[in-house]
């Protein structure tokens, strides 16, 4: 596999158009920090003046404003476009805005899709000049991008789902830029039970363009792999903790037990999620052989 240093290069012609994607679900306490990033990347980034649009799209959050700072977003900055959908899982978020861009953009084929979750901070234009360069080496299919987990707990939860639903170290990465035709490829396969299962979902497209189009390299060969070492990810037990904040004293003894089983909740529907893509495309495969 190979791995991109975080670099910006200025003198790299690119002519194809950038689109993003962000699903969000009750990130007020990221989301204005992440669409900032964006916009100095789009004034300063090597890339970012072919950034053309940034779709963000609420997952109907109900436990914070983050709807309406999406709004406001939208309003003052151009190329920010918010969506609404009722609360159906990112996957779904992801098929409706890949959806809004097919359908606003019916002749494009040639475009960069680039992903990033709404509860990263301190991204700067490096950060995303580095998923556009690793991608536009020779061969290259895709990028992504690891970001350091604040908890081992749950760093080694990350990879034991990697081992077991994708059988590779970057299975659940929500930071990375793939061509176009990608996104294609998944819309038709996304139900409302893929659910966190969407990057997995987007890998085995990856492994299916990579075993039409190109000969002679190993997929990891094919796909750019960054570390971004000084970003902060908030994970879902912070989030957890804050909003129990509201309902209880910041420093009361069942703050963090309770924080900590909700989150253990959702990494547990993670885990299904991501086991249900992996076992259902492996059933279809079986009886795809079995039908030849």
């Amino acid at each position: 596999m190979s791995s991109t240093s975080i670099q910006s290069n200025p003198q790299i012609n690119l002519e194809r158009p950038i689109f993003g994607i962000t699903t969000v679900y009750n990130e007020a306490m990221c989301v204005d920090a992440v669409i900032d990033s964006i916009a100095k990347w789009k004034s300063y980034g090597a890339f970012g003046s072919n950034l053309k649009e940034w779709i963000f799209i609420d997952d109907e959050s109900n436990l914070d404003n983050s709807c309406q700072r999406l709004e406001i977003a939208a309003l003052k900055r151009s190329f920010i476009t918010t969506l609404k959908i009722h609360h159906s899982g990112k996957a779904t978020a992801y098929k409706k805005g890949a959806e809004y861009l097919i359908k606003k953009y019916p002749n494009l084929k040639d475009a960069i899709i680039m992903q990033v979750d709404a509860d990263i901070l301190r991204l700067n234009p490096k950060h995303f000049d580095s998923l556009i360069h690793g991608l536009l080496k020779p061969g290259r299919i895709a990028s992504m991008a690891f970001v350091p987990s604040r908890t081992s707990m749950g760093l080694h939860f990350r990879r034991v789902l990697t081992r077991i639903a994708a059988r590779n170290n970057f299975s659940i990465t929500g930071q990375r830029a793939y061509y176009w035709d990608t996104m294609v490829d998944a819309i038709p396969q996304i139900t409302e039970l893929t659910g966190f299962g969407l990057e997995d979902l987007l890998n085995n497209c990856l492994k299916e363009k990579f075993k039409r189009k190109i000969k002679g390299k190993k997929f990891k060969q094919c796909i750019a792999t960054i570390q971004w070492v000084d970003v902060k990810h908030i994970t879902n037990q912070e989030k957890q903790e804050r909003y129990m904040e509201r309902v209880m004293p910041k420093r009361h003894i069942l703050l963090r037990p309770i924080s900590f089983i909700a989150s253990g909740f959702h990494y547990l529907l993670i885990g299904f999620q991501h086991m249900f893509g992996f076992l259902f495309r492996r059933g279809g495969k079986n009886r795809s052989k079995r039908s030849n």
